[in-house]
């Protein structure tokens, strides 16, 4: 019996290839520009959820859909819940 040999279809590269020949290619901020770093964490929603022992679970989140989405799934499960908006400060850079 012979397999069949799986391949891309004509035209399309790896990711890495796709993404460095095309100029919708990502980039991550340069880590020793602290001004960078902090504009692509900048506005970050925080969904604050009571639990039960009087503790607080805090989830970040980098979408207000995705927020609001953490507190109605808390709200269904009987916890009181909130959003914060919050700003993250870079404070040093490990790898």
């Amino acid at each position: 019996m012979t397999t069949a040999k799986r391949n891309r279809p004509a035209g399309y590269g790896t990711e890495s290839e796709v993404l460095s020949a095309g100029s919708n290619s990502f980039s991550l901020p340069d880590p020793t520009d602290v001004r960078s770093v902090q504009d692509s964490v900048d506005g970050v929603f925080v969904a604050v959820v009571e639990l039960a022992n009087g503790n607080h679970r805090r989830k970040c989140c980098f979408g207000l859909a995705s927020a609001e989405k953490a507190v109605r799934r808390a709200n269904e499960r009987g916890q009181h819940a909130s959003i914060v908006l919050c700003q993250l400060a870079p404070v040093g850079v490990i790898a």
